[in-house]
């Protein structure tokens, strides 16, 4: 749940996680791959949790992507500022 808003973050067994605007009550942003996802204690950042299979070596690559949701949902469909 964010700590600021009506906001609050799901994850699945199907490799999602969900953004929900409770006073929408609707999905707003849907994370794909992601095995995890929260919000910062001031809850202006995501942090998702990605991970990938290098084919190379066989080995799984893990990435945290951060987004913004300072200004507004839409912010977060451009992606993540940092990884």
């Amino acid at each position: 749940m964010n700590p600021n808003s009506d906001l609050f973050l799901s994850t699945s067994s199907d490799r999602t996680s969900r953004l929900w605007d409770l006073c929408e009550r609707k999905c707003v942003c849907i994370f794909q791959d992601s095995q995890c996802a929260a919000f910062d204690n001031n809850g202006n950042v995501i942090a998702s949790v990605t991970s990938s299979i290098n084919k190379a070596n066989d080995t799984y690559e893990n990435f945290i992507n951060l987004y913004s949701i300072a200004e507004n949902v839409e912010g977060i469909q451009k992606g993540p500022f940092d990884v």
